[in-house]
């Protein structure tokens, strides 16, 4: 399909009429440095929609993914789902999941533009050469189920808002979301080094022997903590490290126990990342000291 300025504009206007948007407001990006950052052209219509549309959920089914959210820095258009990429690839190769498409940076690789509020993923298919000509793919939190979506990124959103039920708003802006993306970023090195673990007993021997269960084999993939806690920005304690270390994420009872870059249902990252989109819905409170909580 041929993708007019005049037919994108058209789009964008039919997603404010459905989501009766008033407060319209454009934000500049520099698009050379984000789509450097990226080695692609980034389509059109998805450029205007990240310009000129607020942050906001649409028929809540989708948020549009834009460069500098979740703090990342405002010309890296992947930022958080770079690490979304990876744990991508590892699934894969550990058998996890279903994966028909290449994944970013591969030739053709799937990449993300939207995220649903149950951890499901909106991507295009980057296998033309004209962006504006990318398919449009849906994943599951599992990235077992894939659902091809019918036109660009901006027909998808229009189909979602018109099909969204009486009591479902096609659109709810989440200002909250522009407040966290403008916050200020402290440095990643200094937050991990201003972090302060409690020294707790290691209790892991003493655990080994109540679990009964055996050790990860020599030789299995390990966790990178060094990357792991700069991406999460804290020091993490050493006892859950060598838990992790010696069994891997999985259940004790009704306990689920994840690790960074862990298999489906079990990735710490891809749970932050639902939790902050359903904090991001909550209405807005009070926002809490450097301290914070992590559920592992």
């Amino acid at each position: 399909m041929m993708m007019t300025l005049d037919n994108t504009q058209r789009r964008i206007a039919e997603i404010v009429r459905l989501g009766e948007i008033q407060d319209q407001v454009f934000t500049e990006f520099n698009w050379a440095a984000i789509e450097g950052s990226l080695g692609l052209a980034l389509p059109a219509d998805y450029k205007l929609m990240a310009e000129s549309l607020p942050a906001g959920q649409f028929a809540g089914q989708l948020i549009l993914i834009r460069p500098g959210d979740l703090q990342s820095p405002p010309d890296d258009y992947l930022g958080f789902y770079r690490g979304r990429l990876d744990n991508m690839r590892t699934w894969r190769e550990a058998g996890h999941g279903d994966f028909p498409y290449a994944i970013h940076p591969e030739t053709g690789g799937v990449l993300p533009w939207g995220r649903g509020p149950d951890n499901g993923t909106y991507f295009w298919v980057t296998s033309t050469e004209d962006p504006n000509e990318w398919p449009v793919v849906h994943a599951d939190p599992d990235f077992i189920q894939w659902t091809s979506m019918s036109g660009n990124a901006s027909d998808v959103v229009i189909s979602l808002m018109e099909q969204a039920g009486p009591s479902v708003p096609a659109f709810r802006p989440l200002p909250e979301l522009v407040a966290l993306s403008n916050a200020p970023l402290r440095s990643v090195q200094k937050v991990v080094q201003e972090s302060v673990v409690p020294d707790v007993v290691d209790g892991s021997a003493e655990l080994r022997a109540v679990l009964r269960v055996p050790e990860l084999a020599t030789g299995a993939r390990q966790v990178d903590w060094n990357a792991a806690e700069k991406a999460l920005g804290m020091a993490l304690p050493s006892d859950y490290k060598s838990f992790i270390d010696s069994f891997g994420p999985g259940a004790l009872g009704d306990i689920t126990v994840v690790a960074p870059y862990g298999p489906p249902g079990f990735d710490l990252f891809a749970l932050l990342e639902k939790k902050r989109e359903e904090a991001a819905l909550l209405p807005p409170r009070f926002l809490p000291p450097s301290n914070r909580i992590l559920v592992v």
